[in-house]
């Protein structure tokens, strides 16, 4: 490590001053966020960010990176990353993501997971470098409001029922961690979630023009064609309304969102994880 390069916690330096570094350093990547600090303390609930483990790098006590680290249990993920873009090509990304997975491993975290656009080839060679590997691909979709569909019989139900069954399901292990039912469980009251004898899905918006499908999935006496009528019915009852998917979505179910009118699009994420510690055994899907 070199001597002008420091790391202090979030937790210390401040959600402004991460939030403030995050938000340059992703100012011009392919799809740019930006932070306040009040988000940030608002992702210690809805993602559980830890601020102890999130870090700040100083260039000679100059911020000029910030990393978002939740954590469950022994598994840890990387929310967000950036440097600034005065700062780069001077190894700094590399010395921050070392900085993670050595305090991962002090931990004692089974493994480290995270997700990057597939088209970002540069940060996705360095996570490689380091010892991440793709577990699966992930799409988005969208459907237009104008397709018509015929309305089927639905009915509402508990969110907490559809992260129950996400549990008991083998077809749900090794998700991106915005579609694990941990975070279902956290998502907003207005959030509703509906479901037929054979499938079950949640939304977020249902009251607005845009809806936005959060999970998906068939019951255990259902399959993935099921879920698919599950969604064309939903689109039946209302009429008029757009619907998207964000790119959190394995590729390996594509096919449900497909066959209901919806449309993949350009834009993909690698889900990647590295093993940092004695881990539990995983096997990522589709990609081999």
């Amino acid at each position: 490590m070199t001597p002008w390069l420091t790391f202090q916690s979030v937790q210390s330096a401040g959600t402004a001053v991460a939030a403030d570094v995050l938000s340059r350093g992703v100012s011009d990547y392919v799809v740019p966020v930006s932070f306040t600090g009040d988000e940030i303390l608002g992702l210690t609930q809805s993602d559980d960010i830890c601020l102890d483990a999130s870090q700040v790098l100083l260039d000679d006590g100059a911020a000029v990176g910030a990393a978002l680290v939740a954590r469950r249990g022994m598994r840890s993920r990387i929310l967000g990353m950036g440097v600034v873009p005065e700062a780069r090509r001077r190894g700094h990304a590399r010395a921050l993501m070392l900085h993670l997975l050595e305090q991962a491993r002090a931990r004692g975290d089974a493994h480290m997971e995270l997700e990057v656009v597939e088209q970002n080839t540069s940060a996705a060679a360095l996570y490689a470098s380091l010892g991440f590997e793709p577990v699966r691909r992930l799409f988005g979709y969208a459907r237009a409001a104008d397709i018509p569909d015929k309305a089927e019989s639905i009915r509402a139900l508990p969110v907490g029922d559809v992260c129950d069954a996400m549990v008991r399901s083998h077809a749900f292990r090794d998700l991106p961690w915005q579609l694990s039912p941990e975070t279902l469980g956290k998502l907003p009251a207005s959030s509703r979630a509906y479901c037929t004898d054979k499938a079950q899905v949640v939304l977020m918006g249902i009251e607005t023009p845009v809806v936005t499908v959060r999970a998906l999935l068939p019951c255990e006496t259902g399959t993935w064609a099921d879920a698919s009528l599950l969604l064309r019915a939903l689109a039946g009852a209302h009429p008029g309304k757009s619907w998207r998917v964000s790119s959190l979505w394995p590729e390996e179910h594509a096919a449900a969102f497909e066959n209901a009118g919806y449309t993949r699009s350009e834009f993909v994420q690698l889900q990647m994880r590295c093993c940092t510690g004695l881990d539990s055994a995983w096997s990522g899907e589709g990609l081999g």
